[in-house]
């Protein structure tokens, strides 16, 4: 071999190793592990994401669900509050006394009726 053609190959070996660096002196093996990390990382990061996403979710939804049921208490409160307004003429003494008297002949029991007993220690 002549040192022309000796030449020739170790340009022509340059330039063929320097097709497969890319710019910056990266090799396309390097960027195949780079693209791979890099798709890895998104995945991971996206799966991360819905995780978190699915908790606030659920956690609106609780939210919603203690919502409606504190407004269902409310609701209740007030309907317990109407009855008890409706109810508080039938718990009058004077009432309770009166149809005592009148429907069950019942009265105060007078003073031989009543009876004390002595506490023993």
């Amino acid at each position: 071999m002549s040192t022309a053609q000796v030449k020739y190959i170790d340009v022509s070996n340059e330039r063929i190793l320097e097709k497969k660096k890319k710019a910056y002196g990266i090799t396309r093996e390097s960027s195949l592990y780079k693209n791979i990390t890099l798709f890895i990382f998104a995945t991971v990061t996206l799966a991360f994401s819905v995780v978190i996403l699915y908790g606030y979710l659920n956690i609106a939804q609780q939210n919603r669900k203690i919502n409606a049921l504190n407004s269902e208490i409310r609701s209740l409160e007030t309907e317990k509050d109407d009855y008890d307004i409706k109810l508080e003429p039938y718990k009058s003494v004077d009432r309770i006394e009166k149809i005592a008297r009148l429907n069950y002949n019942m009265d105060f029991p007078k003073k031989e009726q009543v009876k004390y007993l002595d506490k023993i220690d």
